[in-house]
Parts: C-alpha cells; structure tokens; sequence
C-alpha cells in the first residue's frame, strides 16, 4: 500500500553522503530501492555518471525523484521488481529499508536476478542492539514505537550483527564488507566492554554498513 505515513522530510530528503563510500567506483547502471526524493541516488550520478533508477513507495516523494533521476517507479519494491531489468544493475542500494519489508529475505532472493555479473547489493541496517535501545527493553521495560529510529513504528523487521551474517549466509550472499556506523557509546560503556573482551562492541553503534554479492559471482 503506498503513501501509508504521513510525508516527513527527514524520511525522504536525505542524501546519506556517509554510504557514498560503499558505492563501487566503475558502475555504470545504479537502483536505490526507497529513493525518497533522490537525493543519494543524484549524488552517486553525479559523482560517478551513471544510469540511476529509483524505487518509491511514496507518491510526493517519487515525483521529486522523478525530476534527478533516468528512471523512477512509483510502488513497493515486491509489486515492481519483476519490471527491472535482469543482469542490469552493477549496484543496489537499500538505505534503512530491509527493516520496512514483510520479507526481506525474497526481496534479497529475488535481486539477484536483477544484478550484473559482478554487482554488489549496500544496505545500511539499524541495530536493534545499540544500547539506548537495549535500555529501554531491558532496563526499562518498555517497547515504544517511535516516529523514527530504530523502533520506528513503520519497521517490520529488526536486525542485529549477528542476524545479517545469518541472513546473508543463508541467502548464498558473499559478505564484501560490513561495518559499524554512527558511533554513540559511552565512557561506561567502552570500560565494560574492555572488562568483557569487547563481546559488547556492537551496543555502540546505530548502523551497520553492508555489502554483499551472490557468492560464486
């Protein structure tokens, strides 16, 4: 269902300069599923000169995008995946979207399909272990959804360090990198971790960064 939360520019108008980085530099062909306005997308195009397509569930939204980018399709990216093109994209990009999917895993799946020879799918995934989070389930005792962040109330799915190596492993996904992003700990924090060999590294972090590609490509 599209246009399901009312319109929020922090939503929609990022540019994610920081996922800029896990972009391969020699592309030539680029989706990025969730596209908002298409503010990251018209900065890998006009920092790499590439083919750039989007993917927006919200209308506003996608008719901005539709002014930066060649090719935007209006919908939820399990309705129009099948009208991508096969062995198309050298990269796909999926800021902060995995966690709004009723199955990610099929999403997953069915993009390889849609992935050149040697492309590579980014996500940037909220950790559901950083610990404001963990304090307020576990110290607390409360689960409250919020506008945004990681109890986002429009978030289907939660994921930790350990459950996207999982994931990728089940799904025949090579892990090309994965790193922790949007450091937020604390002095407390940092001595526990010391105390317990770093076993509570992640609980520092908001992001992870990951990319991947079907193994054996």
């Amino acid at each position: 269902m599209m246009d399901t939360h009312n319109y929020r520019t922090e939503y929609y108008a990022g540019e994610r300069p920081e996922m800029l980085k896990f972009v391969p530099p020699n592309l030539k062909t680029f989706l990025e599923i969730g596209c908002g306005e298409g503010n990251f997308s018209n900065l890998v195009k006009s920092t790499f000169s590439v083919e750039v397509w989007g993917i927006e569930v919200n209308h506003k939204a996608a008719s901005v995008a539709k002014e930066k980018l060649d090719h935007v399709i209006l919908g939820t990216v399990e309705e129009n995946i099948s009208l991508l093109p096969d062995h198309f994209f050298d990269c796909i990009v999926m800021n902060d979207v995995i966690e709004h999917l009723i199955s990610p895993w099929t999403v997953l799946e069915e993009l390889k399909l849609k992935l050149s020879k040697n492309g590579v799918i980014v996500l940037s995934i909220p950790n559901f272990r950083f610990w404001k989070n963990l304090r307020e389930i576990v110290i607390r005792g409360e689960w409250n959804y919020v506008e945004s962040g990681i109890l986002d109330r429009t978030h289907l799915r939660f994921f930790t360090y350990k459950s996207i190596l999982k994931m990728m492993k089940d799904l025949q996904f090579e892990i090309v990198t994965i790193e922790p992003m949007d450091k937020k700990g604390r002095i407390v924090l940092a001595m526990l971790n010391v105390l317990l060999f770093f076993r509570l590294w992640d609980l520092e972090y908001v992001h992870f960064a990951c990319v991947v590609r079907p193994r054996g490509e």
